[in-house]
Parts: structure tokens; sequence; C-alpha cells
């Protein structure tokens, strides 16, 4: 994606990870090949820097202070927006976080590279709403999955079905049940076989039984 280019501008590159500006010409750019990121947080980071975009108050380094980054944070909190199939799209407090979490990370290296003053991340107090019960299936609705995949005929939707339904029984989250291989995850104790495997996205090693029904 084309870099953004503005007079004394501070703007988070898709193609960078850092904070950059006339202010310092002398930083050079952290290229996003250069980290370690998962493709899925390279479009975290994308998703982060469009919303400072449409916030569109960090127009230079004096600019990131406590004050606009509460600003910002009323504003992802408020904004409304849609998904592609005009969807209203409601952040819970996770997204919310994450989003800080995501630009926390380029203040603090603007910081170290002496281009703020002060990392105002240091002064600011993340507003916690009330948790909120986070929907799950019934038990029927789950029958009724189970029951749409025997009698249906569509193979792209069975195929959607299959990985729904295995998650699921499994507890895995996508990114592990996307790169789950039988033959080499599948271990077997006491006659019973189990899915051994670490989360891609934190490390940890699962292990987790093999219903009758996956």
């Amino acid at each position: 994606m084309r870099e953004l280019h503005e007079s004394n501008s501070l703007f988070l590159c898709p193609n960078c990870v850092g904070l950059h500006g006339s202010v310092k010409p002398r930083v050079k750019p952290v290229q996003f090949e250069n980290r370690p990121l998962r493709e899925g947080t390279r479009k975290g980071h994308l998703t982060t820097y469009k919303a400072l975009k449409r916030f569109g108050k960090f127009k230079t380094f004096d600019d990131v202070t406590l004050q606009h980054i509460y600003q910002f944070d009323l504003f992802i909190r408020e904004e409304q927006t849609c998904t592609m199939k005009g969807k209203p799209i409601i952040r819970s407090q996770a997204v919310i976080h994450n989003y800080h979490k995501r630009f926390k990370s380029y203040v603090a290296e603007a910081f170290r590279l002496g281009l703020i003053k002060e990392n105002p991340y240091e002064r600011f107090q993340y507003k916690r709403r009330e948790k909120s019960d986070r929907p799950h299936l019934t038990e029927a609705q789950l029958k009724k999955l189970i029951r749409m995949r025997e009698e249906s005929t569509d193979a792209v939707m069975n195929r959607y079905l299959d990985f729904f339904l295995f998650q699921t029984f499994t507890g895995m989250a996508y990114s592990d049940a996307k790169s789950f291989d039988y033959e080499q995850h599948i271990i077997t104790i006491d006659g019973e076989d189990y899915i051994d495997g670490h989360r891609i996205k934190t490390g940890n090693e699962f292990v987790t039984p093999v219903l009758s029904i996956t």
C-alpha cells in the first residue's frame, strides 16, 4: 500500500512498523518484514492504522498527547461502522483494548527514538465497561447445525460446517484448527485419541480429546 507522506506528518505505514515523520528524517523505517508478525497480527495493525486515519487528529508527533489518546479511545468506542455486508459492528472490550495495544507499541517506539518528549500511554487509564456475557450456541442450535450437515448436499457449505463443528467439538481456535494435521497431531493414550498441539498465537501446548462426533 502506498505510504502517506505529509510535511512533519505522523503516520503508521501499513508496510512499516514504526512512527515516521520529517521531524527526524534520519530515522529509518522499521519494515514489517523485519518483525515476526503473523498474517492475522499484520491485519490487526492495518485495522488500527485505518482507524487512526479516520480519527484524523494524529497529524504530527506533537499531536501524540494524552488528551488525543482519550479522544481516540472515545472515537473507537462510539464510531458507527459496518461490515462489507452492511451489518453494524459493535466493538467489544477486547477489541478496543487491542486498538490501544497496537498503537501503544508505536507510541513507545517514538518515545524511545526521541520523537516525542513523553509517552502519554504511561498516564493513560483504560476505561473498562461492565463485562457482558458472550453469546454461545445452545444445545438446540448445535443439534440444528448437525442436522443441517447431515441433510445438506451443498459441497461448499458442508466444508464450512465441517470446519465449524470441528472447532466446536475440539475447542480449537480458527488458526489452530486450520493448521491441524491428523497424522502429525493425533496421539493415542489407553486406546483413546487426543489432539496434541501448540497454540499458534501463544505457543502454549494443549491436549484435547477427540470425540466420536468429531
